[in-house]
């Protein structure tokens, strides 16, 4: 209830919100849903069977992430915490049910010069689809009845940067091999400032935390192509 409370309250009013208390409250609202911090190894506990005692086992053991845990593998795991197959089968079955988002974002830019003025215009084309976790080749996952990653998953948008307010935000539903893609026009001066060339584009699942696509990206006068988990010269790929 609170954490509906906090980011209805936030986000209903995201027009006038702050990117940075619009991406505070989805992140708060999310980790009290699945009462979990969402910057730690302890996000594991989003999986049914992961108490506090499992997860402090898998952090000591390096797993800081659920990529991390996926790139585990199944006997690995059990063997870190002290079970028997197929705990680990079963503890990466239940990862299936959290979403995997692919993101590309792209900066296209549009040159029109009309005499001393430029009037050139920029955009951020940002595409998102569903695709499936990379598991390793011992897990056998088939058996226990998830044969392909969910249908449909519900999701977020945000962009913006640091201390100003929301440039574009929306909700989404991404149906498996169903692509969707946005354009969020870049505001002429924040193109022309310097020091405000910096802008964050932020994707993630709505219940789940410790998966999202976050990058920061620095404006440039001409296109770019950014992709998940690459880092190139003007991004910044937030962990």
């Amino acid at each position: 209830r609170i954490s509906k409370t906090l980011s209805s309250c936030i986000l209903g009013n995201v027009d006038r919100a702050t990117f940075t208390s619009a991406h505070a409250a989805l992140q708060v609202s999310r980790a009290l849903q699945v009462n979990s911090f969402w910057d730690g190894g302890h996000i594991v506990r989003q999986l049914e069977g992961v108490g506090p005692t499992l997860a402090t086992l898998l952090i000591n053991a390096g797993v800081q992430s659920i990529s991390s845990l996926v790139h585990m593998g199944p006997r690995k795991i059990e063997k870190v915490l002290g079970k028997n197959p197929p705990f680990g089968d079963k503890l990466l079955c239940g990862v299936r049910n959290i979403p995997c988002f692919q993101v590309v974002v792209k900066q296209l830019t549009a040159s029109c010069k009309s005499g001393p003025e430029d009037n050139s215009s920029s955009s951020l084309q940002i595409g998102i689809q569903l695709q499936d976790w990379a598991f390793d080749a011992s897990a056998s996952l088939p058996k226990f009845g998830l044969t392909d990653i969910i249908e449909t998953s519900a999701g977020f948008v945000l962009v913006g940067a640091h201390g100003e307010k929301v440039m574009f935000h929306e909700h989404f539903s991404l149906g498996k091999g169903k692509p969707i893609a946005y354009i969020v026009p870049i505001p002429q001066a924040r193109r022309r400032e310097s020091c405000r060339r910096w802008i964050d584009v932020v994707v993630g699942p709505d219940k789940y935390i410790g998966v999202d696509f976050h990058v920061r990206i620095r404006v440039r006068s001409s296109g770019h192509r950014y992709e998940s988990g690459i880092q190139k010269e003007s991004v910044h790929q937030i962990n």
